[in-house]
């Protein structure tokens, strides 16, 4: 069975061609991952689209996975192939170039290094399409809300306020990574910002945003384990005030490592447990983006890599199931 049938049909954005290949998790050993998740394949993605790549957050959408780069404004929307469970193709691809809230074009990397988004759901089980998506860049730090045409996001967004004396004390190439939406409201948590007792600075803004322009909001400090040289690269909700957060690392000795991990809020704090590591021998990369996919009772996640557009590193797409 395709997991891309009965999935959603987009009307917005350019078709383009995306070709997979199948990747090999690693060692024929089982890799480090908490009972009961499964490896259901990985691909390596490639694109005759100039500037394929660069690939920084990702999400899952009735039935695509959204991709967006964080160079120039690049968005893209990948439909899946897999067959027994397993990822195996992509069917289709499409892709659009997001505007600044001026309406000028995301240009440059100053302006369009963007490291985070969120879809915005107007009801609260998310059941519902979405209206809208949020999107987080760094450098020049702010967080945008796009309207949504024909499934992908459209027009000039609006710049969202509330937050403009945290995002202030971001530094400059490590600002908000990772940016999740459940009902208690939006965690943004920063690559490189710490607090004081040397924990990754997040920060929960209720209710969510992007879903009401009229509520007043509440942005609460928030402090995230922050162990060794890991960093955060990306975060999806769980709901219930539970996240899959994903880390990375990188040295020239050891190449990348990947950490996955549950975070659980508690009150200002956020407690973390490991679920998968990957690094060598095991397939790894600059792992930034992380989706999760509910079918029924079964939960499902995602992960793609950045390859920063260079050639010695590569595009890759993994798959795996949470238990139940």
């Amino acid at each position: 069975m395709l997991a891309g049938c009965g999935a959603a049909r987009l009307s917005a954005g350019t078709p383009i061609a995306v070709q997979a290949r199948p990747a090999r998790l690693g060692a024929d050993v089982p890799a480090p991952m908490a009972p009961g998740i499964r490896f259901l394949g990985a691909l390596d993605l490639s694109s005759p689209r100039r500037h394929f790549g660069g690939l920084s957050s990702l999400r899952w959408e009735s039935g695509w996975l959204h991709a967006l780069s964080d160079e120039d404004g690049a968005w893209y929307a990948l439909r899946p192939r897999e067959r027994g469970g397993r990822l195996v193709g992509i069917d289709q691809a499409r892709t659009t170039n997001l505007l600044d809230s001026d309406g000028a074009p995301l240009v440059g990397k100053r302006k369009s290094d963007a490291e985070a988004m969120e879809f915005v759901h107007s009801c609260k089980a998310r059941s519902c399409s979405p209206s809208a998506v949020l999107v987080a860049l760094e450098r020049d730090h702010r967080v945008l809300r796009y309207e949504l045409s024909g499934g992908l996001p459209a027009g000039r967004p609006a710049r969202l306020g509330g937050m403009d004396s945290w995002l202030a004390r971001q530094p400059d190439n490590e600002g908000v990574e990772a940016m999740a939406s459940d009902e208690s409201g939006t965690l943004l948590i920063s690559e490189g910002l710490r607090t004081p007792g040397g924990e990754a600075a997040a920060l929960l803004v209720s209710p969510p945003l992007g879903t009401s322009t009229e509520q007043t909001r509440r942005a609460q400090d928030i402090a995230v384990p922050a162990p060794g040289s890991m960093r955060p690269s990306d975060l999806v909700a769980l709901g219930g005030g539970r996240f899959i957060l994903l880390r990375r690392s990188w040295s020239e000795a050891a190449g990348f490592a990947v950490a996955v991990e549950e975070l659980t809020l508690r009150e200002t704090t956020a407690k973390v447990h490991e679920i998968i590591r990957l690094a060598p021998p095991f397939i790894s990369e600059n792992f930034e983006g992380v989706a999760l996919r509910k079918a029924g009772d079964r939960a499902f996640l995602y992960f793609i890599a950045d390859d920063n557009f260079e050639p010695s590193q590569r595009t890759l797409l993994l798959k795996f199931e949470l238990p139940t």
